[in-house]
């Protein structure tokens, strides 16, 4: 193995290099434990499975017995979506991306078979986590009889994008001490930092910092209301990652709050804020998920009014037969306690649930909007409103 380092460039390169052997010699990396391993955000790499086995235990590739495989190993320097490549010269690969530390206890994260074209390669994507080793394996299809065997190309990159501005502990974002506020952010391209403290007892991850002082002494409760993934908490009192000593505990979700957060009423954290203290806030995720949030803090006692109106959308318009219409409509999220009233032209409004359709229709324009009012009784001031133009025959 050969690293080189190329100088201040964002992205390290790591050249994998495997000579082509006899038929006799098995590959140095054609073991689970011997895997070629690197990191970075770009690993590109070169190997034959000439003379390879398969281990007792090794899962089957793509779901094909294969035969011949080696192993590479690649550790992710921040979570986000990750591309790998094969391409060979002319034989059928396999290969398969797996979390785990032993051969006989993998996760499977995803597969693919590389073409036999040499132009075409074949390709997977996986969200990968920040830290974690992900196992690649190289196989030949069993398609034709035994395993298929040859030289390869190996190459696994991510996106270049720019981390998180709140990434780094000492960047962390601040939050206004009062009015008490949403939380917007995302850990898509976070990192973990050395020395951090696994939030929620998980080192795997990729968290993003908020700092927040408090106005007065009082119980908070800080609230997970949106995400893509299934958001970690944290709050800790300490000025640098190693004096962090953590001051939150699980707390349940507030039910005068369940109408606002919508991730099913899952539990937060509470801590006992004292004036003047200045409080560090951690977002990661469970099993290392990573993505788009939204945080709610609120002390316990103050309770929430919804007073957002809802956004009414047509998404679609259906032509019917029989000279009808039809929509279909919703609120983007189409949130518990949702209700709709449509109309037609100049007729009044009525309550509807979607699609809403009406039938034989006069030839010449028509109108349809809808509108939507939410379980706090919120209505939207502006119904939606789409228009069409009815022929004289037919639809």
């Amino acid at each position: 193995m050969r690293v080189k380092q190329l100088g201040p460039m964002l992205f390290a390169l790591l050249c994998l290099h495997i000579a082509t052997a006899p038929a006799t010699a098995a590959p140095s990396n054609d073991d689970f434990a011997d895997a070629l391993v690197g990191s970075g955000n770009v690993l590109e790499g070169s190997g034959n499975t000439f003379g390879a086995t398969k281990e007792s235990g090794e899962p089957n590739h793509a779901g094909d017995p294969g035969g011949a495989s080696v192993w590479f190993g690649w550790t992710a320097p921040r979570s986000q979506t990750v591309y790998a490549d094969v391409c060979t010269d002319g034989w059928k690969a396999l290969f398969g991306i797996y979390r785990g530390d032993s051969v006989d206890a993998l996760q499977p994260i995803a597969a693919a078979r590389a073409s036999s074209s040499t132009s075409d390669c074949g390709r997977l994507s996986f969200r990968a986590i920040s830290t974690v080793t992900y196992r690649i394996a190289i196989d030949g299809s069993t398609q034709g009889g035994a395993s298929e065997q040859g030289n390869f190309d190996l190459e696994i990159s991510s996106l270049p994008l720019e981390l998180p501005a709140n990434d780094a502990f000492a960047n962390a974002a601040a939050v206004k001490s009062t009015p008490y506020e949403w939380i917007w952010g995302s850990t898509d391209s976070a990192t973990r930092e050395a020395g951090e403290p696994g939030h929620g007892g998980d080192l795997a991850g990729a968290s993003v910092w908020y700092r927040w002082t408090a106005p007065e002494s009082r119980t908070m409760r800080l609230y997970p209301c949106m995400a893509g993934f299934r958001p970690t908490l944290a709050v800790y009192t300490g000025s640098t990652l190693a004096t962090l000593q953590p001051v939150a505990a699980p707390a349940a979700l507030d039910m005068s709050l369940a109408g606002a957060c919508q991730l099913g009423g899952m539990d937060g954290v509470g801590f006992d804020a004292v004036a003047g203290q200045t409080y560090s806030i951690a977002v990661d995720g469970v099993d290392g998920g990573w993505g788009r949030f939204q945080l709610r803090m609120l002390p316990p006692t103050m309770s929430y009014v919804d007073t957002q109106s809802p956004n009414t959308y047509i998404y679609k318009l259906l032509r019917l037969r029989k000279r009808g219409i039809g929509i279909q409509f919703g609120t983007g999220g189409n949130q518990p306690g949702d209700t709709f009233l449509c109309k037609l032209d100049r007729r009044p409004f009525t309550p509807c649930t979607t699609p809403r359709k009406w039938r034989d229709l006069a030839p010449g324009r028509h109108r349809v909007a809808v509108v939507a009012t939410d379980a706090a009784g919120n209505r939207d001031a502006t119904p939606a409103v789409r228009t069409f133009r009815m022929g004289g025959k037919g639809r």
